[in-house]
Parts: structure tokens; C-alpha cells; sequence
């Protein structure tokens, strides 16, 4: 069984802005997309934030990154945008991407 919907369905149900002239809609995962432009826009991914914590002495699962790589790829598969831009703040601390 396939849950997952087309993409003029998700635009049609998210809800639509306009950002300086360009029709964008705002999808409840936490992305912006552009459909005209087929650009998704991404932010505050906080990648390695359960390491970071863990390295404190935080006793908190370490799998955030995967679970949020997964559910950017199943936003990029919904969408299939040209563009993804990841407008910042990818990485929980300075240490992050060594990590992972």
C-alpha cells in the first residue's frame, strides 16, 4: 500500500504564502517549498543533537540525525524538487558533522 501523495496534492493542501512575488506554500513538516521554482527551502536541522547531549551525560537516544535524514528524503521524494537549500543551523554544535 502506498501512502505517499502527489505533488499537487501536498501543494494543494498546504498552506500557500507569497514570499517577495513568488508563490511558495508552507508544508506542516517543516519545509518551505516553491513550487515554480521547484526549490525546497530547509532550516534548523539540529543534526548530532542527541550525540552532543550524550557527550554531556545526557541519557537520551543518539538517533535524531537518522530520523531526520529519513524524513528529509521522504519530503525530497514527495516534492522532488531541482533545488534544496538548507537555509541553516544543520548542525547542533561545531562538532556535529564529525560526528555523525
Amino acid at each position: 500500500m502506498n501512502f505517499s501523495l502527489s505533488r499537487t496534492t501536498l501543494i494543494a493542501e498546504a498552506d500557500p504564502v507569497g514570499i517577495a512575488g513568488e508563490r511558495a506554500v508552507c508544508d506542516r513538516r517543516g519545509v518551505l517549498y516553491f513550487p515554480d521554482l521547484r526549490l525546497l527551502a530547509v532550516s534548523d536541522l539540529h543534526l548530532e543533537k542527541g550525540s552532543s547531549f550524550a557527550r554531556r551525560g545526557a541519557l537520551i537516544p543518539p538517533y535524531d540525525t537518522g530520523a531526520t535524514l529519513l524524513r528529509l528524503q521522504s519530503v525530497i521524494a514527495d516534492y522532488q524538487p531541482r533545488i534544496v537549500v538548507s537555509l541553516g543551523d544543520s548542525f547542533h554544535d561545531g562538532g556535529g558533522a564529525e560526528r555523525m
